[in-house]
């Protein structure tokens, strides 16, 4: 059972006080938090200087979305278009920035992809293959036959992203190393209210920020994940997600793995959009992203 937030009145993603419980939530495909620290030693993973010194020289690339939104749909053409645009750097440059409205896009920053570790984040990956491999405290909790892909993920400040899903269908367990987040999810039998087109939920962000704040919507099955460092998330496959970055430094490390069960995941959600005006808005946002000056470091 989830609890409820006394704030908010939305229920909250249970907590577990185990590892072995959060396996269990794998076979069950519920989400669910629990704690790393003790089990799991990320503490390289917190300093700035280790992380500058062995993966600083790794191209990344990076957005600079000045309202610190990515991709609010009911924003005008200009602020997503800026919001979308990528510029490239060294994670060094990025780190030592100064200015706190960036955030990494993830392209750049896959440490593992397809069972591979890539060889210029090797540092990074011999800290998280913990997870894969185990350690003197805890047996793996991962195969790696079924691992997809570990995300290095980074933002400078507070930020919020747009509701989605990841589109590669696989289930999330994401470990808060640093900072904190706040996250709404929404099963993947809510896509016929999530204004859905693809991974995508295209409601204006004022939708979820109203949900947060105890606005009831029918049909609608909202939890609340409250992530403090420390905190590892697993979400299931197709689980929509609404995500804030709530400090001025947060780092993660994403495992996409397979699910273990029989069901297609493609085959639970699906495109309720019915506004076409969306579609060539965000197509023209696109388009000018690619347009405007690129931001250097």
């Amino acid at each position: 059972m989830v609890e409820a937030d006394q704030e908010s009145l939305i229920p909250l993603v249970r907590r577990v006080d185990t590892i072995e419980e959060l396996v269990a939530c794998f076979e069950g495909n519920t989400p669910c938090i629990s704690s790393h620290l003790g089990v799991y030693d990320f503490g390289n993973l917190t300093d700035d200087k280790w992380i500058a010194d062995n993966v600083g020289d790794c191209n990344i690339r990076f957005r600079r979305p000045t309202n610190r939104k990515v991709i609010d749909p009911s924003d005008s053409i200009k602020e997503i278009a800026i919001a979308l645009q990528t510029h490239t750097s060294s994670l060094r440059k990025f780190i030592q920035s100064e200015d706190n409205t960036l955030v990494l896009t993830g392209v750049e920053t896959h440490v593992l992809k397809k069972g591979e570790v890539i060889s210029d984040w090797k540092p990074v990956w011999e800290i998280a293959n913990q997870v894969v491999s185990g350690n003197d405290k805890m047996p793996a909790i991962i195969d790696r036959e079924r691992l997809s892909n570990l995300g290095f993920w980074m933002s400078k400040g507070p930020l919020q992203t747009i509701t989605h899903f990841d589109n590669s269908f696989d289930n999330n367990l994401n470990f808060q190393i640093r900072g904190e987040k706040e996250l709404l999810l929404f099963p993947h039998s809510d896509w016929r209210k999530l204004k859905t087109f693809s991974a995508l939920s295209l409601h204006p962000f004022s939708f979820f920020s109203g949900i947060k704040k105890g606005v009831k919507y029918e049909s609608l099955n909202p939890q609340l994940a409250k992530l403090k460092a420390g905190d590892v998330l697993f979400l299931p496959s197709t689980w929509y997600h609404f995500v804030e970055h709530k400090s001025e430094s947060n780092l993660n490390l994403t495992f996409w793995f397979k699910p273990d069960h029989k069901v297609n995941p493609k085959s639970r959600v699906g495109n309720s959009v019915r506004n076409p005006w969306v579609f060539p808005k965000l197509f023209a946002a696109n388009s000018l992203s690619k347009l405007l000056k690129k931001h250097m470091l």
